[in-house]
């Protein structure tokens, strides 16, 4: 399997901007919201790195100044987080 996970992290100036990252995200793959703006992404496919996964979500995704950081993680994580998003981290990764 070539699926790669990736930590994107954003720093919205509207709530409208978090709801048309979040639509944009979905076109991309499964994402979860970790806290609040920062997202795992799986990338099932195996189809983008760093650069390419912030541009497809970047373009003509949100209006102002959205900061982007993105970067692909290795599978070794710890975290502790809402119960929901603990459970499904465990089963995904």
């Amino acid at each position: 399997m070539n699926r790669r996970f990736y930590l994107v992290c954003v720093e919205f100036p509207t709530k409208i901007s978090k709801r048309e990252f979040e639509i944009r995200l979905r076109s991309v793959g499964d994402y979860k919201v970790l806290m609040d703006n920062a997202y795992l992404v799986i990338d099932q496919r195996g189809e983008y790195n760093s650069e390419t996964l912030r541009d497809k979500i970047a373009k003509e995704n949100v209006t102002g100044d959205v900061k982007i950081f993105v970067t692909r993680t290795s599978i070794d994580a710890a975290w502790f987080l809402e119960p929901g998003i603990n459970d499904w981290l465990t089963l995904t990764i």
